[in-house]
């Protein structure tokens, strides 16, 4: 019964390795009519009624991001959906298609059709795409779970209408496959993937059948226009034989000494690699040296710390510039010093960010020179991921063809997979958000961003992320909601149209979608639409690139799951592109609209056809400025033959190139700036000055500045200062990051008497920025104190209050006055209507009174912003967060109020890591309640069961003896109740808070509760029992059965020779009683028997002694088969739900409206997973493990061992156990922990159950929640 208590429980974990992951199986539509006659071929020529009812879980403003439906029917049909008519048809041969997010809605919905019949066959077909928001795409479509009628009562397009004496539709067949319409009813017909009109999607590589599920990661076009693909559990393979379509037919390895390469990229015939190769972690570069068509050499270039994984090293770049770009996410770190080798011994002197000289992390919070720049001490991720980590979060470098000379570009992501260039050598990524803090104010969506150099976008790990409004921060382009970032690209062809020309192309693994940006330059950045240009069930996606013909091509797979390679393409190939060469002259024009300019293939055949014509470089170059300069020409093709110069290896001439500087085209002086960057020297020193005062253009100015850096050129302050009080973030942060590399001696003045509050803001910023804030630490409190901003723009004081923030953080000991000013100023602004002003207020109020410099007690303005900050949840628990450090000064009233609110969110959803960061956050405000003010919360443990939940676990670290009990009959009050939100789990938190606390000092009036701390579920409370009792001289009674069985079970509970401490405490109880087994087995056995003979009428013990190894009773192919093709294929979901729920696993898990969302939610499984992955995770629960999901195994100074996921939270170390159980240490009580490749889930999992039960269950989940 245990272990089949068990098995649900840990499904999340079975699901925890490949969880997120798209559908593997495709939901095709079926015709479907009223079961009368033989509709194949004939049915009455009358009406007939269809419903189908489904539900959205998605409590949000906008339920639903994307949704399509599909119809048509023989002969006629109206469809509606939520009772509002949504549009009609009266051709078969046609599938309508309309755009339906807006009718869909949380909850439940209905799609209602009435279909006509004009005499012969009768049928209906329909999908409805939808993707719902922050979640993956799904699937409506006409099956047998639709229900149909002759007639139709009032209402019956509703929802709410009651259809239970409707009949199921009868299947007829696969769309396509069945009765008169097969081949016929093609035209606009439902498709797995949905694409703008004129476009087509088709698979461009035959899966080949034999290498598992053929899950692709990466992919390139290598310089000859061929496909490298990155097999996931492999090396690379390349596509071969296409047949006369432009399938590829077969696949071959063509590299295997680098498997699971995140990154791929070609620079001639050299393929550089990012995955795990002979010599560890890395980038190398590979090359064929025999001639095999083959890889034979992998020399290691840059050694990465972290090892590959999912926010591991990622992608590989050839960028504009002839440079390679390293794509980085927030667990890998590059590694740069002496004896390093072959890594790089120093940054670059040109490199735009150089907080973190070393690669790695930066100091914590809290010690000399950190790099944090979060004031108030973070919590980490509540369910442990990415606890620790500190900044620079994700990173992209720039680094020469060997590896070396490594420049820190951008830095502040969370795990960005990808990045690419458009034409003009701007930069673009997709960042990750973290979709288990949804809910929580520090949650950040997913985003598109434009990466310039030395942009910081301030990701930082738990709650301690930044939002994205600091000014020390840039802001996205564009948010997408939830998702999984992969794969970038930047479409540079005329294939699909001018309107794509230019797309920044981002893929999303977790919705099944690929976004398309059409970017349009606004101030010192871009701006533009972003569009969905593809989606579809299953789409687990992961890469995307474009081909020389023009299409779009993109991988699936990831985490194991079935994978493939498609194209989209336009309905009507356009015709190809010829690289004409008759002249230098010609061939730069053509260079100037030259495709996919930046991709292996282009480059080779520039670099062939310069080659084979003899043609010196420097000639192509000046033809190329002649483009460049031509104001006939469009300005795409200008800047585009200003890029291909440098892309191809060429050198434009220095005046001409400054010539274009006074050109009346924005672009054009923008893109001859980035090339005096790319190739220029100290000598334009003064004419790139001169363009940055005179320059209207935001975007040339910040270009400027970026080439000043790069080109290691210090410009006179007065020419740069002008640009910090700019409006535009991305032209102010490109001005500061000058003044960075300029010494403070030659501008700090300025802060004193610039009478712009924005320039001096910023000047303080770089001071923070550079570590030489203490150093200056008078002058910039007395600016801050000087300039609060008085006039009405809120966004002022956002700027102000956070420049506070970064000088109180960087500065250890402020100057007391200014200091006290400020926080007066700080308590007297607070409340404003403003809430995002709030916020920052609410954060320096409490750092203020922590640290003394605020003597108000801040606590009743804080908490009276929580009551009446009704509906900004977010906001409140912000605030929440705040009041977590003020341990002193409380009232009773207050602490009181605290804790009711804090029980009134028991109802609150949002992400995985919603409900544990709430908890971590009332566990360490509970420091401020004293004795009584504990004794008064237990004493409402029914009214307050949250509270209380958390108290105990407090309790269990405090260990205060005052309260044992009040906690005791708090024990009792719960043990007794009829029914309590987590019931269960409080009864046992409350009993494992008496133990832990009466263990510190055991007594023998403790003596019962030592011996019920026996028989906990918690193998630390279990390990402290044991030790207090052998402490004890107070002893069960002979004749007490039941401590005497309580002890000798503990021994099936501890490992190695702490067993043998059961055996001293049996002495100890017994007075020496000593049976003289040679092996600790032996004596234990000797106690069972003696145990059964002196109490002859008490249950007979399990068996104790070492522990065998059993074959598991079932076998992957063998379950699988069952599954899939024999009698198991379809089970009763009625009879699985009552192994469902025998399972417990709703304590974990969402289904439906049930459960909680401790782990993956399982409502739609059927639609994520395919069989044969669910079991594979099941029955090898540690083939694949996601980075979220990895354990950790502990060993306390006690010697006991705890194997789960772990969070860290302070002075506290909570382990998240297989069975579900919390265990909670004191951090001072671990000797040591690390990673474990074993995953969190049991293996055998479906021992308990028989082949039906099995088979029950699988079909229960799925089956569709009750709504």
């Amino acid at each position: 019964m245990r272990k089949l208590s068990l098995l649900l429980l840990p499904l999340a974990l079975v699901l925890l390795s490949v969880w997120q992951a798209q559908a593997q199986k495709v939901t095709e539509p079926q015709w479907i009519w009223f079961d009368e006659g033989n509709p194949l071929t004939g049915a009455p020529a009358e009406t007939r009624y269809f419903r189908r009812t489904f539900a959205i879980n998605r409590p949000v403003p906008n339920p639903v991001q994307s949704a399509t439906l599909e119809i048509t029917a023989d002969n006629t049909f109206t469809v509606w959906i939520n009772g509002t008519k949504v549009g009609s048809g009266d051709s078969w041969e046609t599938v309508q298609k309309f755009d339906v997010q807006k009718h869909l809605k949380h909850g439940p919905n209905v799609l209602a059709v009435e279909a006509g019949n004009e005499g012969g066959a009768a049928g209906l077909v329909v999908k409805l795409s939808f993707v719902p928001n922050g979640r993956s795409g799904d699937v409506i479509a006409s099956d047998g779970k639709w229900k149909a009628s002759k007639t139709a009562g009032k209402d019956w397009q509703s929802e709410t209408f009651d259809d239970r004496k409707w009949t199921a539709a009868r299947v007829l067949g696969a769309y396509g496959k069945v009765g008169p319409w097969v081949g016929k009813a093609t035209k606009g017909g439902p498709r797995r993937f949905t694409v703008p009109e004129g476009m087509k999607v088709e698979e461009i590589v035959k899966n080949p059948g034999d290498r598992g599920p053929f899950s692709i990661v990466n992919m390139t076009f290598d310089a000859k226009g061929r496909l490298l693909l990155s097999d996931e559990r492999g090396g690379t393979l390349i596509a071969e034989k296409p047949d006369d379509k432009g399938v590829f037919q077969s696949v071959r390895v063509y590299c295997d000494l680098v498997k699971n390469a995140h990154g791929m990229c070609c620079v001639g015939n050299d393929l550089y690699l990012v995955g795990n190769g002979p010599k560890g972690t890395g980038l190398y570069r590979c090359r064929d040296t025999k001639g095999a068509d083959r890889i034979d050499e992998a020399t290691l270039l840059h050694r990465f710390e972290g090892g590959m994984g999912e926010h591991g090293p990622h992608a590989v770049i050839h960028g504009p510039d002839g440079w390679l770009y390293v794509v980085a996410g927030n667990h890998a770190f590059l590694k740069i010093g002496k004896g390093l080798a072959p890594n790089p011994e120093a940054l670059a002197s040109n490199s735009p960010l150089v907080r973190w000289p070393t690669g790695g992390q930066g100091p914590d919070q809290g010690k000399a020179g950190s790099t944090e720049d979060v004031l108030l001490p973070r919590l980490d991720d509540a369910r442990g991921h990415a606890a620790g980590l500190r900044a620079p979060g994700g990173t992209i470098w720039r680094m020469d063809l060997n590896g070396q000379n490594p420049s820190l570009i951008t830095a502040g992501f969370r795990n960005q997979f990808d990045a690419a260039f458009n034409s003009a050598g701007e930069l673009f990524s997709f960042d990750s958000d973290m979709e288990w803090d949804e809910g929580l104010p520090w949650y950040r969506a997913v985003r598109i961003m434009h990466c310039p150099p030395g942009g910081d976008f301030l990701w930082r790990t738990g709650a301690a992320n930044t939002p994205n409004y600091y000014l020390d921060s840039l802001p996205p382009l564009h948010e997408t909601g939830r998702g999984s970032p992969v794969g970038v690209a930047v479409y540079d062809h005329f294939a699909l149209g001018e309107r794509y020309r230019g797309a920044v192309l981002c893929a999303d693994w977790s919705i099944g979608v690929l976004y398309a940006l059409l970017p349009k330059v606004k101030g010192a950045t871009y701006g533009g639409e972003v569009e969905k240009l593809c989606f579809g069930t299953p789409m687990n996606i992961t890469d995307v690139d474009v081909g020389p013909e023009g299409g779009i091509y993109f991988t699936l797979g990831g985490r194991g799951t079935q994978g493939g390679v498609y194209r989209i393409m336009p309905e009507n190939a356009p015709g190809s592109f010829v690289l004409a060469d008759r002249t230098p002259d010609i061939l730069a024009g053509r260079l100037a609209t030259l495709p996919q300019a930046q991709s292996a293939y282009a480059r080779a055949e520039v670099a062939k056809r310069i080659g084979t014509k003899g043609w010196k470089p420097e000639l192509v170059a000046e033809a190329l400025m002649k483009v460049a300069a031509n104001d006939k020409m469009p300005v795409e093709q200008r800047v585009a033959a200003l890029s291909a110069i440098p892309t191809h290896g060429m050198v434009a001439e220095a005046k001409a190139l400054h010539d274009l500087l006074n050109d009346k085209e924005e672009q054009v002086r923008a893109q001859a700036v980035w090339l005096i960057g790319v190739q220029g020297k100290h000598t334009d020193a003064s004419i790139l000055e001169k363009r940055l005062v005179a320059d209207p253009s935001a975007f040339v100015k910040r270009r400027v500045c970026e080439a000043l850096i790069r080109l290691g050129i210090e410009p006179k302050v007065e020419s740069v200062w002008p640009l910090l009080a700019s409006e535009d973030p991305y032209l102010r942060t490109a001005g500061r990051l000058v003044i960075q590399r300029i010494d403070p001696a030659k501008w700090v003045e300025r802060l004193k008497g610039d009478t712009d509050a924005q320039a001096a803001w910023q000047g303080i910023v770089a001071l923070c920025k550079t570590g030489l804030a203490d150093k200056h630490a008078g002058v910039i409190f007395e600016r801050l104190a000087r300039s609060v901003p008085t006039s009405s723009r809120e966004r002022d004081r956002v700027d102000w209050l956070r420049c506070v923030q970064l000088a109180c953080f960087h500065i250890a000991t402020p100057p007391e006055k200014e200091a006290k000013a400020i926080a007066t100023e700080c308590d007297n602004l607070f409340p404003r209507a403003n809430p995002t002003v709030n916020r920052e207020l609410a954060i320096l109020l409490a750092h203020f009174r922590r640290t003394g410099t605020l003597k108000t007690a801040v606590h009743a303005k804080l908490i009276d912003a929580i009551l009446k900050e009704k509906s900004d949840r977010p906001q409140q628990i912000h605030y929440f967060y705040c009041l977590r450090f003020l341990h002193e000064g409380w009232t009773p009233e207050q602490q009181a109020q605290l804790a009711a609110w804090y029980e009134s969110t028991r109802e609150w959803k949002g992400g995985h890591s919603f409900t544990p960061f709430l908890e971590n956050i009332f566990r360490q405000t509970l420091l401020a309640y004293d004795v009584p003010a504990r004794k008064a919360l237990l004493a409402k443990v029914t009214e307050m069961p949250q509270v209380n939940l958390v108290l105990a676990q407090r309790q269990g670290i405090d260990r205060n003896e005052g309260v044992v009990a009040e906690l005791r009959k708090a024990a009792q009050v719960v043990g007794g109740s009829a029914k309590l939100p987590r019931q269960k789990e409080l009864l046992t938190v409350l009993n494992d808070a008496v133990l832990k606390t009466v263990v510190e000092n055991p007594k023998a009036e403790y003596l019962p509760d030592l011996i019920a701390g026996l028989r906990s579920s918690n193998d630390v409370v279990v390990f402290d029992c044991l030790a207090a009792l052998r402490k004890l001289e107070a002893k069960p009674k002979p004749d007490d059965a039941a401590a005497y069985r309580a002890a000798l079970l503990v021994a099936n509970k501890l490992r190695g020779p702490n067993r043998a401490k059961v055996v001293d405490l049996l002495k100890h109880w017994s007075g020496g009683r000593q049976f003289g087994g040679e092996k600790l087995d032996d004596e234990l056995k000797a106690w069972a028997k003696w145990y059964a003979q002196a109490f002859p009428k008490e249950e007979r013990l399990p068996g104790l002694g070492t522990e065998t190894t059993t074959p598991s009773k079932y076998k992957y192919p063998e379950l699988l088969a069952y599954l899939t093709t024999g009698a198991g294929k379809s089970g009763d979901a009625k009879k699985g739900r009552a192994v469902f729920e025998k399972a417990a696993c709703l304590k974990c898990h969402k289904y439906g409206k049930e459960g909680e969302g401790v782990g993956p939610d399982l409502t739609t499984l059927s639609k994520r997973f395919k069989r044969a992955d669910t079991l594979e995770a099941i029955v090898y629960p540690s083939k694949i493990i996601s980075d979220q999901y990895r354990s950790t195994s502990i060993t306390t100074k006690r010697g006991i061992r705890l194997d789960g996921l772990v969070a860290i939270n302070g002075d506290e170390v909570s382990v998240l156990q297989q069975d579900a159980t919390k265990v909670t240490l004191r951090k001072k009580d671990i000797e040591s922990q690390f990673a474990s490749l074993i995953s969190v889930m049991p293996e055998k999992l479906l021992e308990e159950l028989s082949l039906q039960e099995i088979a029950d269950l699988f079909a229960f989940l799925e089956s569709e929640p009750a709504k």
